[in-house]
């Protein structure tokens, strides 16, 4: 009985571990594309400020 616990235990563990790493991974994936819209934003912005000072 006691190795059938620790098995179960040892597969909630796996899947404690695999959570944060599958978070983690979404973490940085949310960060990338938020970085990537402020640079899109930035362009932008700059892009306006420079029509702007042509006009």
């Amino acid at each position: 009985m006691a190795t059938k616990k620790k098995k179960g235990m040892n597969k909630e563990r796996n899947l404690k571990k695999h959570q944060k790493r599958v978070r983690s991974k979404v973490l940085v994936a949310l960060l990338l594309l938020l970085l990537q819209n402020l640079t899109t934003m930035n362009m932008f912005t700059s892009m306006e400020f420079r029509a702007k000072d042509t006009t």
